[in-house]
């Protein structure tokens, strides 16, 4: 059988608070991380971006003071040399358009074959074909439409640097920027941008990923470390509870610590729950030697009283016959002498009125002796019942080491010994011996028992019955096996058990209502069942019979009996007809 204590100990690990800390934990650091990650690279990428917008404006300004005849007259090399001077982020597009808003020069990209498809030229002015590049300079759109570019903002009212969308879904920031003679715009990659935002973005997923990793075993192990004092305080109350007071909690905690502090009540709980326990099992062991001993005191003297009513009664019972003898012998004498007795008997008619009133007394006396050798008697069974009862204690308790000697035997031998016991009580009271069906024979109930205390036990059941039942009511007593358990049954049809009174009835000095009480019973018969029966390792309960009255339901552990125990192979039910024994 499992301890539940240890149950609870070994407990699924997804349930520990170990692993719920710690998932806490890396939710946590996680969000952390992304918050922060995202926020990081939301900053980075917005401070890139200016910066490239900075460069495209001056280049853009830069650009609109030369000449398109001289930025043409470069090649490319040129031109990168003279961009590259700029230290500039990433690739340049250039564009020049005259005020008639044709294209006057288009550098392409300047910073190598590989950089993304710049993006379309925009539309000058609304209405304007689309393969107009560029507005006119200010003074130029006076009165006209301002140069609208669906990509930013218009060109007549002086916008800054806007994004715009190259080929292949790249990403690019454009200036235009008006000129004397046109417009020139300027459109930088974001290329570069993208690569460092992309590059960041990898490295931080996989340091985040390598941190927590790192983090969760590091915590794991913390939090191991950290709650290794409550597993040894959770251990420690598993072992209480499985019955050993005397474990105290180690300490591991550092000094100061809420959990060395937890600790050290808990010690001292502890302390104090032991000191407790050990007190009430002292005060329950000294109230079995004080029951034990009143027992044994009281017996010696209650003997004596008995004893000595007993033979005082024996005494008396014989005087009357030793009185008739002497009156027959003397008959004759007493004829011969009449006529002195006449003259006598005037004279002893006084000493007779005496002698009457002396034999009145001794009338009284021998009702007294009699009520003497009742109370004795019913005294001595009570000494001894509570006699009986602390040794039970005793052994149960473990104070003693011995256990009485047991052999093996059925139960039906006692239900027909029991008969016999209830007609000895009750001649006219009618009793059947049935299996646990309720019909048919008794069936086999073998046990390994005290054969003295089963009796006893039958014994106490059948006096319970006559003494809680009307005379003559019927008595219905059941044998057999119920799994792994001999079964004894004893079922009346009297008053029945009052509600809320099945386990009373088996308390010590406990007589119940009027209607199960007699005079003469001190309440210890059924103690003594249950004692007796959990001796046997058994239970015994009360129950209600079905139709009025009560049965008490008893039931043994079987031991089997087997032909491996003399060879004879002739096992019947009730044990081995060669040897009369069982086999455990």
């Amino acid at each position: 059988m499992s301890d539940p204590g240890m149950a609870a100990v070994h407990r699924p690990i997804l349930g520990s608070l170990r692993v719920r800390l710690l998932g806490i934990t890396l939710v946590l650091l996680t969000a952390g991380l992304v918050t922060s990650g995202v926020l990081v690279a939301g900053v980075l990428r917005q401070h890139l971006v200016d910066r490239v917008d900075r460069q495209v404006s001056a280049l853009a300004q830069l650009m609109a003071r030369l000449d398109p005849t001289l930025v043409r007259a470069l090649d490319q090399t040129g031109r990168a040399r003279l961009l590259a001077g700029l230290d500039l982020v990433g690739d340049i597009d250039v564009v020049y358009l005259d005020d008639s808003g044709r294209v006057v020069h288009h550098t392409g990209t300047v910073t190598g074959g590989d950089s993304p498809q710049p993006p379309p030229p925009p539309a000058v002015l609304a209405g304007a074909p689309p393969t107009v590049l560029a507005g006119a300079p200010p003074t130029a759109l006076a009165g006209a439409p301002p140069a609208v570019f669906p990509d930013g903002p218009p060109v007549g009212e002086g916008g800054g640097p806007h994004a715009v969308e190259g080929g292949e879904g790249s990403h690019w920031r454009r200036v235009v920027v008006a000129r004397d003679d046109g417009v020139v715009a300027v459109s930088a990659s974001l290329a570069a941008v993208d690569a460092i935002m992309t590059r960041l973005r990898l490295t931080g997923l996989i340091a985040g990923v390598v941190l927590i990793l790192v983090l969760g075993v590091t915590g794991w192990l913390a939090i191991r470390a950290a709650f290794r004092p409550l597993r040894a305080i959770e251990e420690t109350a598993a072992g209480i509870a499985g019955g050993d007071l005397s474990r105290r909690i180690p300490t591991l905690a550092a000094a100061g610590s809420e959990t060395e502090r937890l600790t050290t009540v808990l010690n001292g709980m502890l302390d104090r729950i032991e000191e407790g326990v050990t007190a009430r099992a002292e005060s329950e062991a000294r109230m079995r030697r004080f029951a034990a001993d009143v027992s044994h005191e009281l017996r010696t003297p209650l003997f004596g009283i008995a004893g000595s009513a007993e033979l005082y009664l024996m005494s008396r019972d014989t005087e009357p016959d030793q009185d008739g003898r002497r009156a027959e012998a003397d008959q004759g004498g007493r004829t011969a002498e009449a006529d002195q007795s006449g003259r006598m008997a005037e004279v002893d008619q006084g000493g007779r009125m005496a002698e009457v009133d002396r034999d009145g007394r001794m009338a009284e006396v021998d009702r007294a002796m009699r009520r003497i050798d009742t109370e004795a008697r019913r005294l001595t069974s009570l000494v001894e019942d509570l006699l009986l009862l602390a040794r039970l204690d005793e052994a149960r308790a473990g104070a003693t080491g011995g256990s009485p000697g047991r052999a093996p035997m059925d139960l039906r031998t006692l239900a027909v010994d029991a008969v016999d016991d209830l007609h000895a009580l009750d001649p006219e009271r009618p009793v059947s011996v049935t299996g646990l069906s309720g019909t048919g024979p008794p069936e086999a109930a073998p046990v390994l028992g005290d054969e003295a205390r089963l009796r006893q036990i039958v014994t106490n059941l059948a006096g319970n019955v006559h003494a809680h039942t009307p005379p003559g009511s019927p008595v219905r007593i059941r044998t057999g096996r119920d799994g792994a358990d001999a079964v004894l049954e004893f079922a009346d049809s009297g008053p029945g058990i009052p509600p809320g009174e099945s386990e009373l009835v088996f308390e010590r000095f406990h007589r119940g209502d009027t209607a199960r009480s007699r005079p003469g019973g001190a309440g210890l018969g059924l103690a003594i069942v249950r004692s007796l029966v959990t001796a046997h390792g058994g239970v015994v309960r009360a129950l209600s019979t079905p139709g009025g009255g009560a049965t008490f339901h008893l039931r043994i552990p079987v031991r089997e009996n087997t032909p491996e125990c003399c060879g004879c192979a002739q096992v019947g039910p009730a044990g081995c007809p060669a040897c009369s024994n069982f086999v455990d």
